[in-house]
């Protein structure tokens, strides 16, 4: 029986040496094999390959988004509602309450410029004679319409007598309005219109019952806007309920 601490014997083949121990890896060599691997990749021409296809595919897929939201941004322009003012209407149908004058009808030429109709179209429009007082469309409520797509409708009318029309066209003859409505995609828009007529003198008693006259208007200082032209608030203002 051996003792402990007799050394050990040197014939026995089974007997480990300290040749034979597990020596751990040094850090540093791990790190150089990594190191070579890495450089490895690097110089395989397959992983450059698909480097290079998935950034490829990246840059694709991105300006295909761009593409696709700048064609539906241009469908949309191209096929939503316009609907603005810039113009009057006069009418007359040969009625003379007076006996002698025939009585026109003046009114803001609203017209939509669109492919398509409106939704929800609610307007507040009036015709003005002498100072312009915005405001007073406050005290005034908005009514329903339709305007289909390349059409144009009056509102806001007043009637008088033909002569007194020609006082008028310096400028005292304006019309005032707000307009909001939905196009066919959902989306909301804000209108608001001033404008002042401008005609020449004219013997409007002479003039063809139930032919229409258009008349230009003059844009005012203020109070033409659409959409975020019209403030911060536009939006909430355009999708309002009452």
């Amino acid at each position: 029986m051996k003792n402990k601490n007799d050394p050990p014997d040197q014939n026995n083949p089974k007997q480990e040496t300290p040749s034979a121990l597990r020596v751990p890896k040094p850090k540093a060599a791990k790190y150089s094999s990594s190191v070579a691997a890495e450089k490895s990749t690097l110089r395989d021409p397959m992983f450059w390959l698909l480097f290079c296809t998935l950034l490829a595919t990246s840059g694709a897929a991105f300006f295909t988004g761009q593409q696709w939201i700048t064609a539906d941004q241009t469908m949309r322009i191209g096929n939503r509602a316009y609907v603005y003012s810039t113009s009057f209407r006069f009418i007359h149908y040969g009625y003379k309450p007076n006996g002698t004058d025939v009585q026109w009808i003046v009114a803001p030429l609203i017209e939509n410029a669109g492919n398509t109709g409106t939704h929800r179209l609610m307007i507040n429009v009036g015709t003005v004679i002498g100072p312009i007082n915005f405001g007073a469309l406050d005290q005034r409520e908005f009514i329903p319409a339709v305007l289909l797509p390349k059409s144009d409708m009056t509102a806001g009318e007043i009637a008088t007598e033909g002569p007194k029309l020609n006082e008028y066209r310096v400028g005292r003859l304006a019309a005032i309005g707000i307009m909001r409505y939905a196009d066919v995609f959902g989306d909301p828009h804000l209108e608001e219109f001033c404008h002042r007529a401008q005609f020449d003198d004219m013997d409007w008693n002479g003039w063809p019952a139930g032919q229409p006259l258009r008349v230009r208007g003059i844009a005012c200082d203020n109070h033409n806007c659409a959409d975020e032209h019209c403030g911060p608030d536009w939006r909430e203002r355009a999708t309002v309920k009452k």
